[in-house]
């Protein structure tokens, strides 16, 4: 059974990769020297490492930490197959045990990304979504971060493909009780999830990180989000405290992975449950049972898969 086990456990999980593939306006004028494709490859190998460090033991493990990238997995040269691969978005999305998101400043302006976003936080526990925007938060690109929430829109966002916008926006219907709450849903998620970011990836300077954060949720009539970003704020610097104290080594990895392990469980207590109300208003009841179908189907073949490699190691070891 225990050989069977790891057999199973060899797959590992796979994470959704959501990106914007078109390198953002004013690159190089913004961020400096260094192509797009290299930072967005150097920000996958580093939240590769983190995850394999906090799931398989160890950072050098990262080669095994799988993600779902479309242009791999989706056929890009045929039009017909292309399309029909686009309706099946929930069914990748469910079987995705993670989402990580590498995201510029035009994220929230490209159609297929910000379905992506709202699709996956009506299926799986916000708690496995992976924002990697440190990079690309600066103080130039800042301002284009909490424009393009603030001022997001449905009807404004762009799609390469222009016959996919008809099939994503039906899902939108069919999955949302109207466009505006779609939007005010990917609006209050995305305020949320920038200050989880933020706070994990810059806790020393993390409360005036978060101020901006904390403003435009108050700006977007968000005042239970305003006020649970401003608790964090004040709690960071006691957490920060803490961790300096405790540190074993002194290093500052060991003061920041403290830091974050305070985060992710005041965020998973404090802030996911408003998300989840968000999205229980958000959402209609036909879709929340469509995913739901999704998931007990997800949940049994990988059941079948367990029962599988357990039967195959047992025959194996019968026959050894």
């Amino acid at each position: 059974m225990v050989d069977g086990q790891r057999m199973y456990l060899k797959r590992g999980k796979v994470r959704f990769l959501s990106q914007a593939w078109l390198v953002p306006p004013q690159w190089d004028e913004l961020m400096g020297e260094g192509s797009y494709a290299e930072a967005k490859a150097a920000e996958i190998c580093c939240v590769a490492k983190d995850i394999a460090a906090r799931e398989l033991g160890s950072a050098t493990r990262w080669r095994e930490v799988q993600f779902w990238v479309d242009k791999c997995c989706i056929p890009q040269g045929d039009r017909e197959l292309t399309g029909w691969c686009v309706n099946l978005l929930e069914e990748y999305i469910v079987f995705c045990d993670g989402l990580v998101v590498l995201a510029t400043w035009t994220y929230f302006t490209r159609l297929w990304c910000v379905y992506e976003w709202a699709c996956f936080l009506l299926v799986h526990d916000p708690m496995n979504i992976e924002i990697c925007a440190d990079p690309f938060v600066r103080g130039s690109t800042l301002p284009l971060f909490l424009d393009a929430i603030g001022n997001f829109k449905l009807s404004s966002c762009q799609c390469y493909r222009e016959e996919d916008r008809k099939i994503l926006h039906n899902k939108v219907k069919k999955y949302y009780k109207s466009t505006e709450l779609f939007e005010k849903f990917l609006k209050f998620t995305a305020i949320a999830l920038f200050a989880r970011c933020t706070a994990r990836r810059r806790s020393a300077k993390a409360v005036s990180a978060l101020a901006p954060w904390r403003q435009l949720a108050e700006r977007q009539r968000f005042p239970r989000l305003a006020d649970r970003i401003s608790e964090m704020m004040s709690l960071l610097p006691e957490w920060r405290e803490g961790a300096v104290i405790s540190a074993t080594g002194g290093g500052t990895s060991d003061v920041q992975t403290a830091v974050l392990h305070q985060v992710e469980a005041w965020f998973e207590e404090k802030m996911v449950p408003l998300i989840l109300q968000m999205r229980k208003e958000a959402a209609t009841e036909q879709g929340l049972n469509i995913i739901q179908d999704l998931q007990e189907t997800a949940r049994q073949i990988t059941v079948c898969d367990f029962e599988r490699s357990v039967l195959n190691a047992c025959i194996h070891e019968e026959a050894v």
